[in-house]
């Protein structure tokens, strides 16, 4: 039924990629919305009985925005689909969806199912097909499972009840190996959860273990729904456990002490509550300056030594200059960046780093002369441009190195020794003097939120020794950098952040007589307090040359040049407030 009167109308067509048999089809107008039915034969439905509607369906381009509802009713008429089933919600990918749901007519009698296409304007088109209607198990499974909060030792299993809520609740299977129902062998734990449930803490896992978890409906004796397979997953690592944290409270500006435990485990402290900056590897954290309330993070962590660190996932690849092994011109250098909170969320904690590693997907035939590979602190945040003031350390040379197929692992002379807190450089450099060829080599790498990476290179034949000096020519930057593997200490880290809060209470005003005064060289002028003598008893003027004086009579201010100056009153007992100005 082509509602809306336009060019376009749903047809049969070919079978497509994961649909078997002809499907329905239906192009989008490129001017106007869908409004398009397609209708089912006729189905005798006895009132109270629950039906299964299954089918498949797909689109043309994953960044569609297609819609789809179903509906059923007395005749082939849009108007008369008056009952809704579903309204499809579509994935963010072009591949063939396997679908069903439950209904229950209300009335018996003979219907029709109406599939109704209503996307916007050029949306491609939507394929519908190995559709089946048949009466629903009497033990209907759960629906829309899913994962979620994963611990060290715990997840939580979450569903939506079938049409027909099972009498007897849920029954679970925690799997390392095996189907469920399969048996003893392989299965972990299981239980039960209640009819009114839609979801179950598991707990009791062990951590690092991977375990599939398994669910079904229980409607009675010998009546259960079929298992339905929930997903897989990884428990975290061993991590400390939070114990305790102290805050603190200060009056006006100045610095807090704070302290978290996490037992056994090292502190971090954070500002922000996931990402931001690594402020602190220590239990007892002294903080900035502060004027306002602030709060900032803990959380803890177990070392490991001689642990393999993987710094991503490394699920690109890459075949331009972010790789530090490809190259038009036979000569590369650059440097990639990796800041301190990375490092700690990929498991790596502070000491010697041992080795480093790069897993290459595509070697090429070329060797790389004079490589060389140099790591160090920095306080850079991006690569816009190479870190020249950063300390480099040589850790590996190497005349000639020719890549192979799979993790190249790089083993230091000389250890690198990151203090835990500071970002690091990680450079590499290498070049030929008699080939301008290019060196067509891939390594898996990953994308990050920051400019990560800086090269330059000599479009022509260039020594090691000139292109590793060159931090100009051919400048570019990216947001890609290597997945590098480090050999290290491994650090285990709390996934979740302890907020503990520094709170500022407002101090007794400080006002000067004066902010701003203009006098003639060889003269000088004085400044006294209007308020605060009484609340504060000592005060401190940096920089302290060109002044004299005191609080009771005033300062004398008769500086060389212009200058400015800053006042800090604090008091030394009670509060112990303090104000600058």
């Amino acid at each position: 039924q082509n509602v809306n009167e336009d060019t376009t109308l749903w047809t049969s067509a070919a079978a497509q990629t994961g649909i078997t048999g002809r499907v329905m089809s239906l192009s989008a107008s490129s001017t106007l919305a869908s409004d398009d039915w397609f209708y089912l034969q006729g189905l005798q439905m006895t009132a109270g009985q629950s039906y299964r509607l299954s089918f498949k369906f797909k689109k043309g381009t994953a960044s569609a925005n297609q819609k789809l509802k179903i509906a059923y009713g007395l005749s082939t008429t849009n108007n008369a689909m008056t009952n809704q089933i579903v309204d499809v919600v579509f994935p963010t990918s072009a591949d063939a969806q396997s679908f069903y749901v439950d209904f229950i007519p209300a009335i018996t009698g003979a219907y029709y199912i109406g599939f109704h296409g209503y996307a916007a304007a050029s949306q491609g088109t939507l394929y519908v097909g190995e559709i089946k209607v048949e009466n629903a198990p009497s033990c209907m499974e759960p629906l829309n499972v899913s994962l979620s909060n994963v611990t060290k030792n715990s997840v939580q299993l979450n569903w939506v009840a079938p049409l027909i809520i099972p009498t007897n609740g849920y029954f679970y299977e925690v799997r390392t190996s095996g189907n469920a129902g399969s048996g003893e062998v392989g299965l972990f734990q299981s239980g039960t959860a209640s009819a009114s449930d839609i979801q179950k803490i598991i707990t009791g896992l062990l951590p690092s273990n991977t375990y599939t978890i398994f669910i079904r409906s229980v409607c009675g004796t010998d009546n259960n729904s079929i298992w339905v397979s929930v997903g897989t997953i990884t428990t975290f690592c061993d991590y400390p456990d939070f114990v305790s944290a102290s805050a603190a409270t200060i009056c006006g500006t100045g610095s807090a002490n704070l302290s978290a435990n996490f037992g056994a485990g090292s502190v971090y402290w954070f500002d922000a509550a996931s990402g931001g900056n690594l402020l602190s590897s220590d239990s007892n954290f002294t903080t900035p300056n502060i004027s306002t309330t602030t709060s900032f993070y803990a959380t803890g962590g177990n070392i490991a030594s001689n642990v393999t660190v993987f710094a991503g996932t490394g699920t690109e690849t890459s075949i331009t200059y972010s790789n530090p092994f490809y190259s038009l011109w036979s000569n590369n250098h650059t440097q990639h960046l990796i800041t301190a909170e990375e490092l700690l969320s990929y498991g790596l904690a502070a000491g010697p780093i041992t080795s480093i590693g790069l897993d290459v997907t595509s070697a090429g035939t070329l060797p790389m002369l004079g490589l060389s590979i140099k790591i160090g602190n920095s306080s850079a945040t991006a690569m816009t441009a190479f870190d020249t003031a950063a300390v480099m350390n040589s850790v590996y040379t190497n005349d000639s190195y020719m890549p192979t197929t799979g993790v190249n692992n790089f083993v230091f002379t000389t250890p690198f020794v990151w203090d835990g807190v500071s970002n690091i450089i990680v450079e590499f450099c290498h070049g030929n003097p008699s080939s301008s060829a290019t060196m067509n080599r891939t390594v898996k790498t990953v994308t990050t939120s920051f400019v990560s990476t800086v090269k330059s290179h000599k479009s022509s034949s260039t020594n090691a020794n000139v292109i590793c000096g060159d931090t100009t020519s051919n400048l570019l930057s990216y947001s890609i950098r290597p997945q590098f593997i480090f050999q290290g200490n491994g650090l285990c880290l709390n996934p979740t952040r302890t907020e503990v809060i520094a709170t500022v209470t407002a101090a007794p005003i400080l006002t000067l007589s004066e902010t701003e005064v203009t006098f003639c060289e060889g003269n000088s002028v004085t400044i006294t307090l209007v308020s605060g003598s009484n609340e504060y008893d000592t005060f401190n003027w940096v920089p302290s040359i060109g002044v004299s004086g005191d609080a009771t009579d005033g300062w004398f201010f008769n500086p060389n040049v212009s200058t400015e100056y800053v006042l800090t009153a604090s008091q030394s007992s009670g509060n112990e407030c303090s104000a600058v100005v």
